[in-house]
């Protein structure tokens, strides 16, 4: 009898503090709309500007391949091929909400 009076009193001495407020930090979360986007080129000779037209939505960061083994993660940039041809380019526009766009485009420099 003496270890069922031992446990009651442990189980409310335990129960007392499970009452108090719990002092925890607010947390924010972050708000984005999808990234939405076209690519847009300029091109002068073996240079060619890309950027982004009718961007909507919300866009931290952006990683362009310009098919010839070079990237960049400036949104607008101009990049100069090595020798003429025609080159597939793409943009990945991402944001801190996990959003992804893929974007797809072809150009072709000339001398």
């Amino acid at each position: 009898m003496k270890h069922g009076v031992r446990l009651l009193l442990l189980l409310v001495a335990v129960g007392l503090n499970a009452c108090e407020p719990w002092n925890l930090e607010p947390r924010t979360f972050p708000k984005c709309d999808a990234p939405s986007a076209r690519i847009s080129t300029s091109s002068n000779l073996l240079t060619v500007q890309f950027s982004l037209t009718n961007l909507t939505g919300t866009a931290d960061a952006i990683l362009w391949d310009f098919g010839d083994g070079s990237t960049s993660t400036v949104f607008t940039i101009n990049h100069t091929y090595a020798r003429p041809g025609t080159y597939a380019v793409t943009a990945r526009i991402t944001n801190i909400c996990g959003d992804e766009l893929r974007l797809g485009a072809t150009v072709t420099v000339v001398r």
